[in-house]
């Protein structure tokens, strides 16, 4: 498995916005004055979360929100601030059964006057899902994507997801072939999920492009 994979799990950062009225901030790492990347670890029975904050005092509480690939970010859990000096990091346990899926989780503060600060998105760590990881690699000379995939028959589905978890590409391909052509695909960090539906099982890589 390539270095590059180790480091879309963990170091993934991604821009976008959030709102509280009239106010906004950009979620990129020019927030983590307040609230920066989060820790997300796959503990078998349920995911942990952990993040620190810098200025306790001005923040009220936390909202933990958690994403799939199908879907859109909803809030999870609420953890009070206890806006003490001496405090600044924290944690939540996220007890959820973890098989065939890919997470995204973030963390956003909310200040005593209503300002929202969000953490970088943070995709899950997939150890429960670690036999059904497969290899690919990226050919930049001819934009083909090689696939090493363990089925022979029927077709099979693969669906590519930018950093932000938005499904940007959909193509259905023989089992006899393993290239797929991504002259189509802007250059950045991908993660695929491959759909066999003779067996029901789904397969999980990342690549840059």
């Amino acid at each position: 498995m390539k270095k590059s994979f180790l480091y879309f799990l963990f170091l993934l950062a991604v821009a976008g916005k959030t709102f509280a009225g009239n106010y906004s901030l950009p979620v990129s790492d020019s927030v983590s004055d307040i609230l920066g990347k989060i820790s997300v670890t796959d503990c078998n029975d349920h995911v942990l979360l952990q993040w620190s904050v810098s200025n306790n005092i001005i923040t009220d509480h936390f909202e933990i929100e958690r994403m799939d690939i199908n879907g859109s970010f909803k809030t999870i859990a609420l953890i009070l601030s206890d806006n003490k000096l001496t405090t600044s990091k924290y944690s939540y346990k996220d007890k959820i059964t973890l098989r065939d899926l890919f997470l995204f989780y973030r963390v956003k503060a909310i200040t005593n006057k209503g300002e929202i600060f969000s953490s970088v998105i943070t995709p899950l760590n997939l150890q429960s899902a670690g036999a059904h990881l497969t290899t690919v690699e990226f050919n930049h000379d001819t934009n083909f994507l090689s696939l090493h995939l363990s089925f022979q028959t029927g077709s099979y589905v693969c669906r590519f997801y930018n950093v932000v978890g938005k499904m940007v590409k959909s193509k259905t391909i023989h089992a006899a072939s393993r290239n797929v052509l991504l002259s189509d695909l802007k250059n950045g960090t991908y993660f695929l999920e491959i759909y066999h539906p003779q067996t029901g099982k789904r397969y999980y890589a990342s690549f840059v492009k």
